[in-house]
């Protein structure tokens, strides 16, 4: 009797067992056929910088309204450039706390006009001696008449030079990750 009891439970067990087994079969074949899965990247991070992430949609946006202006831009410089600007902007954060988003731009220029522009001296000695090198540029123009033209021009080189400067002491104190792949 006992062993009758043992060989009813061992029996159980395996009916048990294969109604699990085909439920499981069951369901492996039924979901497939119900509900088909399929994946599709809708977008993918291309750069990390500090704590902000630039997505593929934002560079091809961007490329977009660039080569608009300025033709044979690569994905590359065009990604160079907008991390640049997001450091400029964490910097120009730093010091104007209430920038809104719509103020990014404005924010950043007027940053640059406080921070780097606003020390750049260009001595007088060094007008009359770009003048004196390029007078050929001037024609019959006097010093006087072309100063003010000759400092811009002079502040506005001084100006690129110190922001290339600037910009690449502010990507060595920041976490940049490009993930930008030459397929892009």
């Amino acid at each position: 009797m006992l062993s009758d009891m043992i060989m009813k439970c061992k029996r159980l067990n395996i009916i048990r067992l294969i109604t699990i087994c085909l439920f499981s079969l069951g369901l492996n074949l039924f979901i497939p056929l119900t509900s088909p899965v399929s994946s599709e990247v809708l977008d993918r991070v291309v750069a990390v910088v500090n704590d902000e992430v630039i997505l593929m949609t934002e560079l091809k946006s961007e490329m977009s309204a660039r080569n608009e202006s300025v033709s044979g831009l690569t994905p590359a410089e065009v990604l160079d450039d907008m991390i640049n600007r997001l450091v400029l902007l964490e910097e120009a954060r730093q010091f104007m706390l209430n920038i809104k988003a719509a103020d990014i731009d404005s924010a950043i220029e007027l940053y640059v006009e406080r921070r780097i522009k606003a020390m750049i001296h260009i001595p007088f000695e060094e007008l009359g001696a770009y003048y004196a090198d390029n007078r050929e540029l001037y024609g019959n123009k006097e010093f006087y008449d072309v100063k003010d033209e000759i400092e811009s021009f002079m502040l506005e080189n001084e100006l690129k030079i110190r922001m290339l400067k600037h910009t690449k002491e502010l990507r060595s104190k920041s976490y940049i990750r490009i993930q930008l792949e030459d397929s892009d």
